[in-house]
C-alpha cells in the first residue's frame, strides 16, 4: 500500500476510534498510533490536531498536548474560524490547564475579529497574523497602527497592503503620518508627493524635518495607464466612493498590463481592489490570470475569489454555475471542495432554494461539524 493511502488509512480509523476511546490505556494506543503518521501528512491534515489534543492529555502527554493545541490554533489562524477558536478557548478552560495557551488563543481570537478592546502584546509574531488576516483591519485601525508601527522588516507589498486598507477607515492623520513616513524609506516619490498634497488640503504641519524644500509635487495627468496610487488618494482623502465609472476605467487599463507583470502582481492587485470594494474589477482580474496559471492551488484560490465576487455583487445563479463547472473541471479537494461547496450553499440560500442549500450543509456537516455557520443555517431553515 502506498505510504499517503496508509496514512489516509490510519486517520480513518483514529477519526472513528476517538469516541470509544475510554481508558489511558486506549488513549496510549490511539496517540501511538497517530504519530506513526507522516508529520508532513499530519500537518496536511492538521484538523485531527483539534481532536488528539485531548487524546494525548488524557495519556498523560501534557507537553504533546500543548504542542497540538498550538498546531490547532495555527490551522484554526490559517483559516480564520473563529467560532471555533472559541470552542478551543473553552475547551481549554473547561481542562484548568494550559493558561498560557489559553491566554494566546484569546488573543488571536481578539486579532482575528478585529476587536482591540485591549492592546496587542508587542510581540512580533503577532505580526504575521495580522499580515495574513488584513481584512481584520477594516473593523480596527487600533490594529492597523499597530501594525505600521511594530513591523521593522517593512517590503513593497506590505505598504501596498497597508496604503489600501486604510480606505477602510475616516481620516486619520497619525495613520497618515506613519504611511508617508514609509512612503520616504521606499522612495516612493510619487506618493510621497500625493501624501504632502493631501496633508495641504487638510492643513496639517508636519514634524519638523519632514517637510522636505524640494519635494516637488507634480500633477498626474490621467490616461489609459491608471495612476493607481492616485485613485487610492482620492478615495483615501473622501473625494469620491469607487463607483462603476471608476471600475470601468480601470478594467480599461488592465488590458495595457504585461503579463508577466500580471503573474509577479495579479494576486496581489486582485486582494487590493478586492478591498477596495471594485468587485467588479476582481472579476476581469481573476478571468486574466486564470488564462496563465497552470498551478491548481494558485487556480482554486483565483476561481474562489472569482466566485465569492459574484456572490457580493448578488449574482447568485451565476455564483452557483461557475462553481459547478470549476468543481467538475478543477482538481479541488479537502478544505478547498468544502468552501466551495459552502459558497454555493450560501448562494442557494439568497435564492430561497432552501432544500438546494440544505443537502449541501447537511454534505458539509457530515465531515467538518462545527465549519463556519452550518449549525446555525440549519437550524433556521428547519424554523422556516
Amino acid at each position: 500500500m502506498a505510504a499517503p493511502k496508509k496514512w489516509s488509512l490510519i486517520l480513518s480509523e483514529i477519526e472513528s476510534s476517538i469516541s470509544i476511546c475510554d481508558t489511558a490505556e486506549d488513549c496510549k494506543l490511539l496517540l501511538n498510533r497517530f504519530e506513526s503518521v507522516d508529520v508532513e501528512y499530519r500537518n496536511k491534515n492538521a484538523r485531527f490536531y483539534l481532536m488528539m489534543w485531548k487524546i494525548a492529555k488524557r495519556s498523560g502527554k501534557l507537553n504533546k498536548a500543548s504542542e497540538y493545541i498550538q498546531k490547532s490554533l495555527e490551522y484554526l489562524i490559517n483559516l480564520k474560524r473563529i467560532p471555533q477558536i472559541k470552542i478551543l478557548i473553552q475547551d481549554l478552560l473547561e481542562e484548568g490547564h494550559y493558561k498560557k495557551e489559553i491566554s494566546e488563543a484569546i488573543l488571536i481570537n481578539k486579532i482575528l475579529s478585529g476587536n482591540d478592546k485591549s492592546d496587542l502584546n508587542p510581540e512580533l509574531k503577532y505580526i504575521e497574523i495580522l499580515a495574513q488576516h488584513p481584512e481584520t483591519w477594516k473593523k480596527s485601525s487600533g490594529f492597523l497602527k499597530q501594525f505600521l508601527a511594530l513591523d521593522q522588516n517593512w517590503k513593497i507589498n506590505h505598504w501596498k497592503l497597508c496604503y489600501e486598507l486604510i480606505l477602510f477607515h475616516h481620516f486619520d492623520k497619525s495613520l497618515f503620518l506613519i504611511l508617508f513616513e514609509k512612503s520616504i524609506e521606499l522612495k516612493k516619490e510619487k506618493a510621497e508627493a500625493g501624501f504632502l498634497e493631501l496633508f495641504k488640503t487638510k492643513k496639517i504641519n508636519l514634524p519638523i524635518g519632514k517637510n522636505k524644500e524640494n519635494s516637488k509635487i507634480s500633477t498626474i495627468k490621467e490616461n489609459l495607464h491608471l495612476n493607481y496610487d492616485q485613485i487610492a488618494m482620492d478615495l483615501l482623502s473622501g473625494l469620491k466612493e469607487p463607483n462603476i465609472e471608476d471600475q470601468n476605467r480601470v478594467i480599461n487599463s488592465l488590458n495595457f498590463i504585461p503579463e508577466e507583470d500580471l503573474k509577479l502582481k495579479g494576486a496581489e492587485m486582485i486582494v487590493a481592489f478586492e478591498l477596495l470594494g471594485m468587485e467588479h474589477v476582481v472579476l476581469v482580474l481573476c478571468e486574466k490570470l486564470l488564462k496563465i496559471q497552470k498551478e491548481p492551488k494558485l487556480r482554486a484560490s483565483s476561481y474562489f475569489i472569482w466566485v465569492q465576487s459574484l456572490y457580493n455583487l448578488g449574482e447568485y445563479y451565476k455564483a452557483i454555475e461557475l462553481i459547478n463547472e470549476v468543481l467538475d473541471n478543477e482538481p479541488i479537494f479537502g478544505d478547498e471542495l468544502i468552501a466551495f461547496i459552502y459558497l454555493k450553499a450560501e448562494a442557494f440560500l439568497k435564492l430561497k432554494k432552501n432544500k438546494n442549500a440544505k443537502e449541501l450543509y447537511i454534505q458539509i456537516q457530515k465531515t467538518h461539524q462545527n465549519y463556519r455557520l452550518v449549525k446555525e443555517r440549519l437550524k433556521t431553515i428547519e424554523t422556516t
